[in-house]
């Protein structure tokens, strides 16, 4: 007895679950030695198999002793899934942990598993020259025979002096009761010549409820996890008796019905006491009563069960009944799961009257409410489980209908929300792809008509012509080319490029889903991908104004979910590798920040689990990127000399050299001088944005009440896997916001933000999920995942549902309708350039080269002598930008000014619509 409590007070020994990866991923790596395989080694011992096996939910059964979270020892009773009767037993214990008494207690555990499965006798293997695993094997009495010559096969038969009736009485503080109930229950049974078999299994009680049940003839467990249905299941694995009753230990249930239950045991594979049947009744208040009877009546229509009494648990019966069903509930609910599943496996059971009694003595250890609750909850569990095992399907196409799901609902919401609040393309990257995609698809190839000053710089310093059109140097290849696929099949229109959007963040919620069910739980897959689907910031937001984001974002989710997942495994295969690479590739040609993250994931291929074959990792990941990039490092070399685009850097020059858009200068700025003759200016720079990146990085995409709980979810355990991926998410964060901070800052409004980073927004969803599970199951308290859930896509549903703000147009007229444009185009001519400050708008529905207005008067005349400009569309608007472009605000402002300026430079105005004014060229007019 003194050995069984040591052993309890070291470890815990359970069925190996979802939550043991990382684990047991550990304990294999300890095991795997050529000292300890050539005597144990079953299967591969890799990460992967160590998650294939916490995945595995077959008839054998798989053990594992925990203690502060590692294991000590992993045992099996396997080939009952390949249909033998008789199980093949192994075990292991962790190199250290040898002397403890751990390999005892699994085997004991293990043989009582074997005999609660009605198994008559277990086998194993063992080799010959292992003499302390012999001696072990023997001394619980294992005959060893002749197998082969290095093997001896062990054969242990199980007794068969089995109890007619094992009782399991759950116990929690249960002394004073049990000193009452255990003497009664023997006095009641002595007339039936029944031998008993009495298992209290005990909860950490504090006033010697085990002492005392031991003393009283009991046998006695600990109890292994904490929940009643782990009592009942340690109950069940333990249970010897041909017939078996789950009791309370508060003397609520009577010895007199315990008999009667044994005396109709014949009649039914279970046998039920119902309050329920005619001549039974409940001694409890009659709001307990109430309750009681509508959570009965909820489930036996909801699940279309034949019974009365279904949420008592006081019922006989046959053992072979509770070694076929398995138990997955936690709380109070597993006495429903254990009669739902014995009857959708078709055992019979009847109903004898029975009246229930309240508690003997001391306070009940169940909160009525609480119980409810719960109950409701597993009834839609057990409902949706229900709908699933009638179904044929897989557990994949569960898993494809649910990401389908979510981009059916990311579509509808993308839908509505266009139909609320799009006013016609008022952002310039919407237009300007839109522009570059028509040009695809016209025959003119990857060019554009909109140029910035910095860029006719750049093209005007290395001869490049700029005649209407020009090679692309603003924007990115990849999401240009999906727009003008776009067109060609709804034509080079608005709802053309806002479809590609759409699809794109619908894929994004799905892929989301899938990443969480791979590296997380389904719960927290489904919660971040409706987080994804209904976030106000990207459905109001960037889906209106067709950035290539979500794009980039789905592509390094791809990218770095193939990463972590297969980073501990040396059998991952090459095409794995090479699939991430491609992905990198192709984000990397939709944004070009990707590149910042190259030396972080070649630098990931050495890390010391699997460093011998680093080289082979990073070959087929930097092939496959060269690969998929190729043909855009081909355009950039034909027309810039370079690999990347040279626009990557405009940015790096605000606030250290220049205070205004450096891309409206019409000059070109060296990186380098500016890192040698700036230095100080942009480390200014540099702590002041990422300052305002720190601050701003909480409310990104409205995650208000997400952050918080992201935080928790990060210091919570989770698998090996979701470890990894975060980190390495959280180490891609952390080289962007430093390097972005010598670059810019954009704030887009109090509601959106945080465009740039849009690809982190699933781990940080992840996490907030993942901080919520964790917390409703260390507390207990099942219903805080789904309130924080809720809480959360009410917020989201309010700022969905709540006005857009201010049209973009006062007069009340979407984007197309804008007569400025139509003026702009009719002053230029067929081909001639317009000077404006919404340039995309131009390029786009005008269908005229563009020139972003210069920010200083004598840039405009520099350029206006190498490309003359035909007209200038000056708009008032928001979308115009005016406070970053001072001269031309104070223009915009007095008509005076305006026309002054116009006369200098040969421009007159057509006409001012309130909201912009157009000039043209006096030559033109006066052809007129």
């Amino acid at each position: 007895m003194r050995r069984d409590r040591l052993r309890r007070a070291m470890s815990e020994i359970v069925r190996l679950g979802f939550e043991h990866r990382q684990a047991l991923s550990e304990f294999f790596s300890k095991i795997d030695r050529p000292e300890i395989t050539v005597n144990f080694k079953p299967h591969d011992l890799t990460p992967g198999r160590a998650e294939e096996l916490c995945r595995y939910r077959g008839a054998d059964e798989y053990r594992v002793a925990v203690e502060d979270g590692r294991i000590l020892a992993y045992g099996m009773l396997r080939g009952w899934d390949e249909g033998y009767e008789t199980p093949s037993l192994g075990l292991c214990v962790r190199p250290g942990d040898d002397r403890r008494g751990v390999g005892s207690a699994m085997m004991e555990h293990l043989i009582a598993a074997a005999k609660a499965r009605g198994s008559s006798r277990v086998i194993l293997k063992v080799k010959r020259a292992n003499a302390a695993a012999v001696a072990f094997y023997r001394r619980f009495g294992f005959e060893l025979t002749d197998l082969d010559p290095e093997n001896w096969r062990g054969t242990l038969a199980l007794a068969k002096d089995a109890p007619d009736l094992s009782l399991i009485l759950p116990a929690i503080d249960e002394a004073a009761n049990l000193a009452v109930l255990v003497p009664r229950l023997r006095e009641v049974f002595a007339p039936e010549k029944a031998a008993l078999e009495i298992l209290v299994i005990d909860w950490r009680s504090t006033d010697k409820t085990a002492a005392l049940a031991e003393s009283l003839g009991c046998r006695v467990a600990a109890q292994t996890a904490p929940g009643y249905a782990q009592a009942i299941r340690d109950g069940i694995a333990l249970a010897s008796g041909d017939f078996v009753v789950v009791m309370d230990a508060d003397q609520s249930h009577a010895p007199e019905d315990v008999l009667r239950l044994y005396q109709n045991r014949h009649k039914a594979d279970i046998v039920i006491n119902s309050r329920y049947a005619p001549g039974g009744g409940s001694d409890t208040s009659w709001w307990r009563g109430a309750l009681s009877r509508l959570l009965n009546a909820l489930y036996r229509r909801v699940l279309d069960l034949p019974y009365r009494e279904i949420s008592g648990g006081f019922r006989i019966y046959r053992r072979e009944v509770l070694r076929r069903i398995r138990l997955t509930s936690r709380f109070y609910e597993v006495q429903e799961e254990m009669l739902i599943l014995a009857h959708q496996l078709g055992f019979s059971a009847v109903e004898i009257p029975y009246r229930y009694r309240e508690r003997g003595q001391g306070a009940s250890k169940a909160r009525v409410l609480e119980y409810g609750a719960n109950l409701l909850w597993a009834l839609a569990k057990f409902k949706a489980e229900s709908e699933r095992r009638a179904s044929s399907r897989s557990p994949a196409t569960g898993l494809f209908a649910a990401a389908s799901a979510l981009f059916l609902l990311s579509c509808a919401v993308s839908t509505w929300s266009i139909a609320r609040n799009f006013e016609g393309g008022v952002a310039q990257e919407f237009c300007h792809y839109g522009e570059i995609g028509r040009n695809i698809l016209e025959g003119r190839g990857y060019r554009t008509g909109l140029a910035y000053p910095s860029t006719l710089a750049y093209l005007d310093a290395h001869a490049i012509p700029f005649r209407g059109d020009a090679p692309v140097i603003d924007r990115f290849p990849l999401f240009a080319y999906l727009l003008a696929g776009a067109e060609r099949l709804g034509g080079a229109n608005d709802v053309s490029i806002l479809m590609v959007s759409v699809v794109l963040l619908g894929l994004f919620a799905a892929a989301t889903f899938a990443v969480g069910c791979r590296f997380f739980s389904p719960w927290s897959a489904a919660a971040a991908g409706l987080f994804v689907a209904l976030d106000p910031s990207f459905q109001r937001g960037f889906v209106l104004w067709s950035y290539p984001d979500f794009c980039f974002a789905l592509l390094v989710l791809a990218s770095i979910a193939l990463i972590a997942d297969g980073l501990d495994d040396p059998k991952t295969p090459g095409w794995r590798w090479a699939a991430a690479g491609a992905f990198a590739g192709l984000a990397w040609l939709t944004r070009s920040n990707l590149k910042l993250w190259l030396p972080l994931f070649l630098g990931i291929f050495w890390l010391p689990p699997l460093r011998g074959q680093a080289f082979r990792r990073a070959a087929l990941f930097v092939g496959a990127m060269a690969v998929v990039s190729l043909p855009a490092i081909a355009y950039n070399l034909r027309w810039f000399k370079t690999l990347d685009s040279p626009g990557v850097t405009n940015w790096l020059p605000q606030y250290v050299v220049m205070e205004g858009l450096p891309g409206a200068a019409y000059r070109l700025f060296d990186p380098w001088s500016i890192l040698r003759d700036h230095f100080p200016a942009l480390m200014r720079k540099f702590w002041s944005l990422l300052l305002l990146h720190l601050k701003g990085f909480p409310t990104f995409w409205q995650m208000h009440l997400l952050f918080p709980m992201a935080i928790v979810g990060f210091f919570q355990p989770m698998p090996l896997k979701a470890r990894r991926f975060i980190v390495l998410a959280l180490a891609m964060l952390a080289v962007q916001m430093l390097v972005f901070s010598t670059l810019r800052y954009e704030a887009l409004g109090a509601k959106v933000g945080g465009r740039y980073f849009l690809w982190f927004a699933p781990a940080a969803f992840l996490l907030a999920a993942h901080g919520a599970a964790a917390l409703s199951s260390r507390f207990a308290l099942r219903w805080l995942a789904p309130a924080f859930a809720a809480l959360n896509l009410a917020f989201f549903a309010f700022h969905l549902g709540t006005p857009q703000g201010a049209r973009a147009d006062p007069r009340g007229l979407n984007v197309p309708q804008w007569p400025e444009l139509a003026a702009a185009a009719r002053a230029a001519g067929e081909s001639g350039l317009v000077a404006t400050n919404i340039p995309g708008q131009v390029v786009w529905y005008a269908r005229r080269p563009a020139l972003f207005l210069p920010q200083e008067p004598s840039d405009f005349e520099a350029i206006d002598r190498r490309h003359p400009i035909a007209a200038i569309l000056l708009s008032r608007l928001r979308i115009g930008e005016l406070p970053v472009l001072p001269f031309w605000a104070r223009l915009a402002r007095d008509p005076r000014a305006l026309e002054e300026f116009g006369k200098d430079h040969g421009f007159r105005v057509v006409e001012d619509f309130g909201g912009a004014v157009v000039l043209e060229r006096a030559a033109r007019a006066g052809l007129r």
